[in-house]
């Protein structure tokens, strides 16, 4: 995970926020989130050096569209 993954993480992990479970790294289709919570239907995405080549920010641009 990146620093701020892991920043966001131990705040949501173990259902702090609310009692709502997170999930880490959730595919939804052809996508992979960050962070996802079931029960609010709730996906979170966190950008950083990993989003920054030609073709992720291609893909990333693809995937906005639809």
């Amino acid at each position: 995970m990146t620093k701020a993954e892991t920043k966001l993480w131990v705040q949501i992990r173990r259902k702090q926020i609310s009692e709502q479970r997170f999930l880490r790294q959730f595919s939804i289709g052809p996508y992979v989130v960050d962070f996802f919570c079931p029960h609010l239907n709730l996906a979170v995405e966190i950008d950083g050096a990993t989003h920054l080549t030609d073709e992720e920010l291609a893909f990333d641009k693809k995937g906005s569209m639809n």
